[in-house]
């Protein structure tokens, strides 16, 4: 049984890359209109699904699958931070803080 967990990720984070942008946001609502009710099974099936998404104004999906590992809960080692480029937010540090170029 082929994992989703490779596609998932890459999927949310376009997302949320893309939730600002006001087009994207409204093709995303169609996206959702057409995977809904559906039990995501593999790679294949999800791409197909999001591929037949299209808007009344001819807007239409591309999909490319992100196949590439990402491992998860991987710890920086404190040599690899450049505490300059951290801009932390006075009220919580630990929690807010913003990563400058």
């Amino acid at each position: 049984k082929e994992s989703l967990l490779p596609i998932i990720h890459p999927i949310v984070l376009s997302i949320i890359a893309a939730a600002n942008r006001p087009i994207e946001r409204k093709l995303f609502a169609h996206v959702h209109r057409t995977i809904k009710n559906t039990i995501l099974t593999n790679a294949k099936q999800v791409k197909n699904l999001i591929m037949k998404t299209s808007t009344k104004q001819g807007l239409s999906v591309e999909v490319r699958i992100n196949d590439q590992f990402y491992p998860i809960k991987e710890l920086s080692r404190p040599e690899d931070i450049d505490e300059k480029r951290i801009l932390r937010h006075p009220t919580l540090p630990k929690l807010s803080y913003t990563i400058l170029p």
